[in-house]
């Protein structure tokens, strides 16, 4: 099902309304076929998925022209924080009683950001991303899942910070052998097979210790 959340957003949705919600944002190439499947995948184990588009139907593989809107949405943080806003609240709606979001680089930041501005999210995993803000604290269940080339400063900040705040559960784990990028499979230089069934697999198991399904 494909319905209009937003005039410059459109979401795409998966699953049956009313269980667990899961918001993925995508990485700074758009909202590509591989995460759409993933979304599909997801609603095959339970969960109500909401997949919305922060670049109003652009997409490509190309890099140059992915930091070009990236750096343009970044530029209207507050806009691409009410997208997300609206995507939960239509979950919400809709009788999902818990919510967790899953970034991917762009979206991870974006998850954070969104996370420590407003109560009401559950869990977030953030795929090879980083915190927008690590002083901007998130009192949430995060998994940080990174290649092995990811700067994972801000992410440690964040736990450090948590940790010393008495709140422990946030995880960071390292793809010892695949890139920043690893589970975009569109993205065919970066793009591991293994890294990202494994993920997947840890993701799952996040996901339903946190908010059920």
């Amino acid at each position: 099902m494909v319905i209009s959340s937003s005039k410059d957003a459109q979401v795409h949705w998966y699953g049956q309304e009313g269980r667990p919600l899961v918001v993925l944002l995508h990485d700074y190439m758009g909202r590509l076929p591989w995460i759409d499947a993933y979304a599909r995948r997801l609603a095959e184990q339970g969960y109500w998925v909401g997949v919305p588009d922060f670049f109003a139907g652009r997409s490509t593989t190309d890099h140059d022209d992915a930091v070009s809107l990236m750096q343009e949405r970044m530029r209207d943080l507050p806009n691409a924080l009410r997208i997300v806003q609206e995507v939960i609240g239509e979950g919400r709606a809709l009788g999902s009683r818990s919510v967790a979001l899953i970034g991917f680089s762009m979206g991870t930041r974006l998850g954070l950001a969104y996370a420590s501005e407003h109560p009401g999210v559950d869990a977030m995993v953030g795929y090879y991303g980083r915190p927008y803000d690590p002083r901007a604290h998130v009192r949430m269940p995060v998994l940080f899942q990174l290649g092995y080339d990811d700067d994972d400063t801000d992410a440690k900040a964040l736990q450090s910070e948590m940790a010393a705040q008495g709140f422990e559960d946030i995880e960071i784990v390292v793809e010892p052998d695949a890139r920043h990028g690893f589970q975009n499979e569109q993205n065919t230089e970066k793009y591991d097979a293994d890294a990202a069934e494994r993920s997947w697999r840890r993701t799952l198991e996040f996901l339903r210790a946190r908010i059920g399904a």
